[in-house]
């Protein structure tokens, strides 16, 4: 997997969606942990690159059994937030496709309203090489697919480590606030 390359499609998006001031702010954070991740799988070989995708794939079959089991509106993204499994649940209270989220390239925060977005950022930036079980238990406002209404939730993500600690998936668990 090319995370580089998901970084930098990150970035455009990022560009075409923020102006300056914020931005900055979401490059703030990522300045926190990407030079680390840069650095900690630089000195990996490529077979070490090959195995933690492999374990990567092989985590993820795992959660997608577990998650298909579960009634709650769940979300799977990797540490550069490229949405790679969502239930049925979680495509329903959202209005989106599991089609149209997994058949191109979509990140978790363009399911995201902008405060969301930063919040995000922020939280994962503090997480990324934190508590090696980093749980965190949250809010966000979900951008729901017809691009007009959106979704205040409750939200539990918890960060997926590989075996060199570097972050590798992370599960999104989301329950709508009722007024």
């Amino acid at each position: 997997y090319q995370y580089p390359k998901a970084y930098h499609a990150l970035i455009h998006y990022l560009r075409k969606r923020f102006n300056r001031e914020q931005l900055i702010e979401v490059a703030k954070c990522m300045a926190k942990y990407r030079p680390s991740f840069i650095s900690a799988t630089k000195s990996l070989y490529e077979n070490d690159l090959i195995f933690t995708e492999r374990s990567f794939q092989r985590t993820l079959l795992e959660y997608e059994n577990l998650i298909s089991n579960c009634p709650s509106p769940t979300i799977i993204w990797r540490r550069t937030g490229e949405i790679v499994a969502l239930t049925n649940e979680f495509a329903i209270m959202t209005g989106y496709s599991k089609m149209s989220l997994l058949s191109k390239r979509t990140f978790i925060v363009e399911l995201m309203d902008d405060e969301s977005t930063i919040k995000y950022f922020k939280s994962f930036s503090n997480m990324a090489f934190g508590d090696l079980n980093a749980t965190l238990l949250t809010d966000c406002v979900l951008r729901k697919a017809d691009d007009f209404d959106y979704l205040k939730c409750a939200c539990v993500w918890t960060i997926k480590r590989d075996v060199f600690d570097i972050p590798m998936l992370i599960v999104g668990q989301f329950l709508p606030i009722l007024d």
